[in-house]
């Protein structure tokens, strides 16, 4: 999180280099018409087993939502947490933000 910068959970994942691979459109498979009925459900079954053995993958973030400051003490509000991405079947990408610890804690001043 960057002060005066707008916290956007997509592109904060995005901005990692694997979570950009986790995301990637798949091709669509192209198998033949005259196929046999057996072997298109083999090849269905292994692409379902690479998909649910495929890890997610959690960017963290933490969100400043407040500060407060004196000539003598500073404190700071903030969320900690995780962001995990996935493509869904329409080919859209859904998020998830799960905040693991949110509170107020004691900052360093910054002497000019």
């Amino acid at each position: 999180m960057e002060l005066r910068k707008p916290f956007d959970a997509l592109q904060h994942f995005l901005a990692d280099a694997n979570a950009v691979q986790s995301v990637k459109p798949v091709p669509p498979l192209n198998i033949p018409p005259n196929t046999p009925q057996q072997l298109i459900q083999q090849i269905l079954q292994q692409i379902a087993a690479q998909a649910l053995n495929k890890a997610a993958i959690e960017v963290p973030f933490f969100l400043v939502a407040a500060l407060i400051e004196s000539s003598r003490l500073a404190s700071e509000h903030r969320s900690d947490g995780k962001v995990t991405a996935w493509r869904n079947l329409n080919n859209e990408i859904g998020l998830s933000c799960v905040t693991s610890s949110s509170r107020w804690q004691s900052v360093p001043i910054m002497q000019p």
